[in-house]
């Protein structure tokens, strides 16, 4: 679907000749996120056909909050109702209360991980073919929709060999019964915006996660270290399932400018990193670790027409 697009935007793999299927837009979020989720609320009914559905998955303890901007094609999930019912959030009273899940079935799982969990869980919760994940802090740019083929974002080089997505390759290997990667698989990255799951892949995921374990998929996870979600859907898909036989062609094309910094950016700022968007990129995202003001970049990105 969307992924990145190496130098110059050219697309690795040809996508025609895979089926159309329905889509879904999925967005994590919470209260912190609030106002950056409702601009991607706006952009994405500016910019996306309306037939492709917006799952917004918050804390039950936030719903109040979100419920006023969702509704139509915007649905309202909650995480408690996804998760497995041995899992549920701490008493905000408990050491680090604000930041685990209790586990019925082992040790607490911390906040980062069960969102993890979430993503893994989207069949649960959206009925589409295909799921694309939007973070709260990524907006459309520019009139977007599905396309005709699927694709998986794919991209690779010695900049990708860092002990994070090292350490992300040999979990997920472990997890899916695979020898240890090579250095030159563990430079491969799935990370990034837009990016595109397959419901049929996702649901094979899981089961090859309790074949392996021969636990429930969500309890061989919540004890580990580290996870990247998108590094073990990846390499589940290339050297588990096999690029075609998932129906995803990797495709390295950068659908989405980002802007990493952490200082506030204001109007003038936010109108210089407008004017390197690329063409074909529809997307944008400005990371909330900036505490860029949600005013400004509407202000800058939503009110003039591109």
């Amino acid at each position: 679907m969307v992924g990145r697009v190496g130098k110059g935007g050219r697309r690795d793999a040809n996508t025609v000749g895979f089926p159309a299927v329905s889509t879904a837009l999925i967005t994590p979020s919470f209260r912190g996120d609030f106002e950056r989720c409702r601009l991607l609320l706006e952009s994405v009914q500016r910019f996306v056909p309306t037939e492709v559905s917006h799952h917004v998955v918050v804390d039950r303890r936030d719903v109040a909050l979100f419920e006023p901007v969702t509704g139509g094609r915007t649905q309202l999930c909650v995480v408690e109702d996804v998760v497995p019912r041995w899992l549920r959030r701490a008493p905000t009273w408990m050491p680090f209360g604000t930041s685990v899940w209790l586990n019925g079935r082992g040790r607490p799982v911390r906040n980062w991980m069960l969102q993890q969990i979430v993503k893994l869980s989207t069949n649960v919760f959206a009925s589409a073919d295909e799921f694309i994940f939007v973070d709260s802090d990524v907006f459309f740019v520019a009139p977007w929709k599905p396309e005709t083929g699927s694709t998986l974002f794919r991209e690779e080089g010695p900049e990708l060999g860092t002990y994070f997505n090292t350490d992300w390759h040999h979990v997920a290997h472990r997890l899916l019964g695979l020898e240890a990667p090579t250095s030159e698989q563990s430079r491969v990255g799935y990370v990034g915006n837009l990016l595109s799951w397959r419901r049929d892949v996702l649901e094979q995921l899981q089961m090859r996660l309790q074949q392996v374990s021969g636990r429930h998929w969500v309890q061989c996870l919540t004890g580990l270290p580290t996870l990247s979600e998108y590094v073990l859907y990846g390499v589940f898909v290339e050297r588990v399932l096999g690029f075609e036989a998932a129906g995803q062609a990797p495709d390295n094309t950068i659908a989405c400018a980002t802007e990493w910094g952490t200082v506030p950016l204001g109007v003038a700022e936010l109108e210089q990193f407008r004017a390197t968007i690329a063409p074909h990129q529809v997307s944008a995202m400005i990371s909330a670790k900036s505490g860029t003001d949600v005013a400004a970049i509407r202000q800058v990105f939503m009110t003039p027409a591109r």
